[in-house]
């Protein structure tokens, strides 16, 4: 994706706003989950880091969100190999849901036995909401902080795809969805 960034924050359009959100969640989808040689050509590539960078400079300049250094900061393609990333990715999550710092969202703040099952449960059904369903074959929980971007890609499309259609911002879900998630994710990531 490419959007020139010499537009003005009154030129770009809620739906390149929309598009710019969803090409963030999906790259952070993709960057939490094990390293593989796709995963790195996607986002480590000149053409995948170029299309990042214009992005957070988007989403930046009309959100005052300051992600833009840190994407441009990001090693490119042959500086960091998948090797070195998974090591990386093994020590910062470990081999268990309950790693050094835990991928999934209900391994934070439990305050009661069944609190757990009724999130994963919630999450679920949000992901149902929008006709959405788990790969079995991943075997992942649907609190995994990638399956959380993934999705919140998924409704930041769905909002551009609404803009350009003229039928108005659809962004309840997208709302909905981050008033419950992923923060308590967030101060450990």
């Amino acid at each position: 994706m490419q959007i020139p960034v010499s537009r003005t924050d009154s030129q770009v359009s809620e739906s390149d706003l929309a598009l710019c959100r969803a090409t963030l969640y999906n790259a952070l989808a993709l960057g939490f989950r094990a390293p593989t040689e796709e995963t790195l050509a996607r986002l480590a590539s000149q053409e995948g880091a170029g299309a990042l960078a214009d992005a957070a400079t988007v989403v930046d300049a009309n959100e005052g969100s300051g992600l833009a250094p840190t994407v441009r900061g990001l090693p490119g393609k042959g500086r960091i190999s998948v090797t070195e990333l998974s090591a990386s990715f093994r020590r910062l999550f470990g081999h268990t849901a309950r790693g050094p710092v835990p991928p999934y969202e209900t391994e934070y703040g439990q305050e009661a036995l069944f609190q757990q099952p009724h999130e994963l449960a919630d999450l679920t059904g949000f992901y149902r909401a929008f006709g959405l369903t788990l790969i079995t074959g991943e075997h992942e929980r649907a609190d995994h902080v990638s399956c959380e971007c993934e999705f919140l890609s998924f409704l930041a499309l769905k909002e551009a795809y609404a803009l350009e259609q003229h039928a108005g911002r659809d962004s309840q879900g997208h709302t909905a969805f981050l008033a419950r998630s992923p923060r308590p994710l967030c101060p450990c990531l």
